[in-house]
Parts: structure tokens; C-alpha cells; sequence
């Protein structure tokens, strides 16, 4: 098993070193590239290539000029993409939902004018994920049906780029329920489509569901050897909304196994990546497990300090007014 695992990572860091020179080329192009339509298609491109290798998110100054060209050419398709990339990062980067979903919402209508069902996809598959976070499981499900309904024609170069994310929302929604036949077969689809399309981010969001499922199925030893994978990714992730996603799982993990010093230190990781880019959401999960781990080990004073921090998060994330707004937003669509 173990040489398997290391023949599956080395495997893994071949794809992404050859998507690293992939990605440093379209740098290079642009810079060499002023007409802005030209420099829009390729700053996609590189926040393309971005999500599927280490699941990053494209820095601010691009948004900008995505945002600025598409105003300027007055082009409601491109208006839409530059609002689903503001959307992701003001969602999976600085954790602010409610804002995510405004710019989500902006996009949707612009996009099925355009009858880009690429776009349109994408879009209802992002909305999902704040969903799934603000714990609207069955609003982020009717959301992955609706973007489902809208994949790209199998013959386009975008259907596996969509399906991959159908599936793993999918597989999400069916472990969060409890359905774990039925996350299984979407998990494992996640892994095939994840290799057909060399996606190291992806591949490593099969690797922890697929830990999270034979968990949850009652097979620790399968479960452990998944997460395993998954860690040994960890460090090439650019994404911290993506390793949430994985922390979280992963520390329960650790908990229900009593091992509860490992535990310890994933949560540090966790709060660390949360101060680092001010993400209330990461901040959040960290809270929380730093509580259950402190009184797990009978500290008192430390687990009041993070109960009192958990609360104080808990409050700003789901205020009323944040609630209404986002209740709001889903109705207006």
C-alpha cells in the first residue's frame, strides 16, 4: 500500500510540474500582450489553470482588469466571468459570503443571456460551496442540480472541467447527508475525472472525500491511507478554503481515533491560514476544533478563550442581516 501511495503522489507531482511551466508561459505571453480582449482570454486562462493545480485563486489586480475591460467593451459575457472570479475570491478567500453571493448573482443573469453554459454552470456550482458553508445543505443541492442542468455539450473542452466540479459537490452534499453509497459513487467518479484532466487540486479533493466516506462507511484503515494521500498534497494547495475543506474532515478524524496531539497541531495549521489571509470562515472551523481539543484535554481557561472567539465569529458569519441578505439574494433569482 505504501508503494502505491508513493507512486500516486510522484505520479501527481509530474502532472503539476509540467502545469507550472504550462502556467509560467501564459505568464510570460502576458506580458507580452496589451490588447485587452487578448490580455482578458489569457488571464482566464491563467485562473483556469490556477484552480485546477492548486486550486488558487488570481490576485487582485486581475480581477480589476477583468472587471475594467469587460465595463469598457461594454460585453456582458465577459461581465459575467469577471464577476464569478470576484465572487470565488471575495467567497474562498477572504470568507465573505454575503459578498460572494452578490457577485454570483450579478453574473447569473448576464450568463444565461449569453447561453454560456460553461459559465452558467460554474456559477451555480460556486453558489453551492457557500452554501454547503453556510450549512443550507439542501439550497447548495438545488443549486449543483440546477448547474448539472447546464454543463457544457459533452464534445465541448470545458464538459470535464464542469463535470469534475458537479461531481465533487455532489459527493460533498451526499456525505453531509449521510448518503455515503451514494457520495461514493460520486468520490470515486471525482478521482477518474480529476486523472483525465491532470488536476492535482481536484485529485486532492477525491483524496479526502474518499478518506471522509470509508470513514463515515466504518473502514478506518482504507480511510486512514486516503487522508494520508490527501496530507502529502497539503503543502501544494494554494487555496485555503480548499484545505478547509480537508482540515475539517481530516481533524475529526484524528479526534474519533484519539489522536488528539495530531489533531492539535492540524488545527494550529488551520488558525494560522486563517489570520493569514483574515478569513472568518477558516478562523471559524479553527475555533471550534481548538475548543473541543483544549477540553479534551481538561484546560478550561484555553477552551473558554476559543469558545468566546467561535462565538464572536459565529455571530458575525450568521448575523440576521447577513442571513436576510442572503435569503434575499436566492430569491431573487
Amino acid at each position: 500500500m505504501k508503494k502505491i501511495l508513493i507512486l500516486v503522489i510522484f505520479s501527481i507531482y509530474i502532472q503539476a510540474s509540467a502545469q507550472d511551466h504550462y502556467m509560467d508561459s501564459l505568464k510570460s505571453v502576458l506580458g507580452h500582450t496589451t490588447k485587452p480582449i487578448d490580455r482578458f482570454s489569457i488571464i482566464v486562462k491563467i485562473a483556469e489553470t490556477n484552480l485546477l493545480l492548486k486550486a488558487g485563486v488570481i490576485d487582485t489586480s486581475m480581477h480589476m482588469e477583468l472587471l475594467k475591460t469587460a465595463q469598457q467593451l461594454k460585453n456582458d459575457s465577459l461581465l459575467a466571468i469577471a464577476y464569478n472570479w470576484i465572487g470565488t475570491y471575495m467567497g474562498f478567500v477572504k470568507g465573505d459570503n454575503t459578498a460572494s453571493l452578490e457577485y454570483y448573482f450579478k453574473a447569473l443573469p448576464l450568463a444565461e443571456n449569453a447561453h454560456d453554459k460553461r459559465r452558467i454552470s460554474s456559477l451555480y456550482f460556486d453558489i453551492a460551496l457557500v452554501n454547503f458553508f453556510l450549512q443550507n445543505n439542501e439550497e447548495a443541492l438545488k443549486n449543483i442540480r440546477k448547474g448539472g442542468e447546464n454543463l457544457p455539450d459533452t464534445s465541448s473542452p470545458m464538459y470535464h472541467f464542469m463535470l469534475v466540479q458537479y461531481q465533487r459537490n455532489m459527493a460533498k452534499y451526499y456525505l453531509l447527508t449521510q448518503r455515503y453509497d451514494s457520495a461514493l459513487h460520486y468520490a470515486q467518479g471525482l478521482a477518474e475525472t480529476s486523472a483525465r484532466i491532470k488536476s492535482q487540486s481536484f485529485s486532492f479533493g477525491a483524496m479526502y472525500l474518499n478518506g471522509s466516506i470509508y470513514w463515515k462507511m466504518g473502514d478506518v484503515e482504507m480511510a486512514d491511507v486516503y487522508f494520508k494521500k490527501a496530507m502529502a498534497l497539503n503543502n501544494q494547495i494554494a487555496s485555503n478554503s480548499t484545505k478547509l475543506d480537508f482540515y475539517e474532515t481530516y481533524i475529526l478524524f484524528l479526534l474519533h481515533t484519539n489522536r488528539v496531539k495530531d489533531a492539535q497541531a492540524r488545527t494550529r495549521d488551520l488558525l494560522e491560514m486563517g489570520k493569514q489571509d483574515n478569513n472568518s470562515n477558516v478562523k471559524l472551523s479553527a475555533a471550534r476544533f481548538m475548543q473541543e481539543i483544549f477540553e479534551t484535554l481538561h484546560q478550561t481557561d484555553s477552551a473558554y478563550y476559543y469558545a468566546k472567539l467561535k462565538d464572536e465569529l459565529n455571530a458575525s458569519i450568521f448575523s440576521q442581516d447577513n442571513i436576510n441578505k442572503t435569503q434575499a439574494l436566492a430569491f431573487n433569482d
